[in-house]
């Protein structure tokens, strides 16, 4: 083995012996004139091609997953948020780590977005049509299926 192919190896075991936990949050952002869509937003970064849920991640150690959302959605929208409704934990093993990720409805301040480096685009989409639709991620239809399923805050 070269070099580089040890040091592949070496993490790849690391992973798969200590499955490292990760914690983040994502929100539905739901459009104020037209509660049916919601806010989605291709990275910069990873599959630029698949749509998301505004989101990032953060330490239970240092703050709550309701500070870490309002935090991440000024970071990467720019906007001032406020949560309305936890709707549940998401939890995946996706990327060989133990992820929980909790799934917020918010609202923003402003529809005027300031994206960060992070984020390529922004768009509103339909929820009935991202609950089915692969070219979204799964977390992004497992929150969508919970949203339309909840009354609405």
């Amino acid at each position: 083995m070269n070099p580089r192919q040890v040091v592949s190896f070496v993490l790849h075991l690391y992973w798969r012996l200590f499955r490292p936990k990760s914690f983040g949050v994502k929100a539905i952002i739901m459009h104020p004139d037209n509660p049916d869509l919601c806010l989605v937003v291709q990275h910069n970064y990873g599959n630029q091609f698949a749509w998301n849920l505004p989101g990032g991640g953060y330490q239970p150690a240092h703050e709550s997953p309701e500070q870490a959302i309002i935090r991440e959605l000024r970071e990467e929208l720019g906007v001032v948020a406020t949560v309305k409704l936890r709707l549940d934990d998401y939890y995946t093993d996706a990327q060989g780590k133990r992820d929980t990720v909790s799934l917020f409805i918010c609202t923003t301040d402003t529809l005027a977005f300031s994206l960060n480096h992070e984020l390529k685009v922004v768009a509103w989409h339909s929820m009935a049509k991202i609950a089915n639709d692969k070219a979204y991620y799964r977390i992004v239809r497992y929150a969508i299926g919970l949203c339309l399923a909840s009354p609405r805050p």
